[in-house]
């Protein structure tokens, strides 16, 4: 999928013991929000999706989201506010975001709010979770969307 259509991205709640549920938080690249519009629950030790589109992005998101872009030849960042709590804000240099193709993946022993701010302690993703065929090449999309991502090192 085109970086432009297959965007996406993931939260995690390392809370043991409680859930959150989204609705009513924004969702923020550097220039635009979206409110996500629906109850998005947050289990304890859970991930889950938001992505530009509903369907044909090589998985199925939990929440789809409009009016936000992310940059793919600039830095850029994604934040979730609650209110007018900052609860994480993930950004990107314009050298990372020049690898299409692959999603940003925390190392799974840092996805802390503080310590995914580390760019140390990100990589490019490595793992297939899509494929589709243009002519006679076979264009693959790397992430684990809805699951751990494998260590960084």
């Amino acid at each position: 999928v085109s970086d432009d259509f297959g965007e996406w991205f993931e939260v995690y709640n390392p809370d043991p013991g409680t859930t959150y549920d989204l609705d009513g938080c924004q969702i923020r690249d550097t220039a635009n929000a979206h409110t996500i519009g629906a109850h998005l629950l947050v289990p304890p030790h859970a991930f889950r999706t938001l992505a530009i589109f509903a369907t044909g992005g090589g998985f199925v998101p939990d929440y789809t989201y409009s009016g936000v872009k992310f940059d793919n030849n600039a830095a850029d960042s994604v934040s979730i506010f609650c209110g007018s709590t900052l609860i994480d804000r993930f950004g990107y240099s314009a050298a990372m975001a020049a690898v299409g193709g692959h999603a940003f993946s925390v190392d799974p022993a840092h996805y802390s709010a503080v310590d995914n701010d580390v760019p140390a302690n990100v990589c490019n993703a490595t793992t297939i979770y899509n494929q589709a065929v243009s002519g006679s090449n076979v264009i693959s999309d790397y992430g684990t969307p809805g699951a751990p991502n494998p260590s960084c090192n």
